[in-house]
């Protein structure tokens, strides 16, 4: 996911996705992490136009969410958070 964020913060839009994509693979049996690498997938996903693969993204994390109820210890800072919100 580091490489995620990295990728992503240098507008590498295509590069984070896949990354992301890695990393939340890797995060299945950790709800609270899949769902932060998740919502930077979403953020990833969007900042690169792809807005039928961010839709099966919030798919995904609202099944997450409503499964595991995780949202609130997703440790995702301030700005990625807004952004998530104001983007969708």
């Amino acid at each position: 996911m580091r490489r995620g964020r990295d990728s992503y913060r240098a507008a590498r839009f295509q590069e984070a996705i896949e990354d992301f994509r890695i990393g939340c693979f890797g995060l299945l049996e950790q709800p609270p992490q899949l769902l932060e690498c998740s919502a930077r997938l979403a953020l990833a996903q969007a900042a690169a136009g792809r807005a039928a693969d961010v839709d099966v993204t919030l798919r995904k994390m609202n099944e997450l969410e409503g499964r595991f109820g995780v949202w609130r210890q997703v440790e995702l800072e301030p700005r990625p958070r807004v952004d998530l919100f104001e983007a969708f």
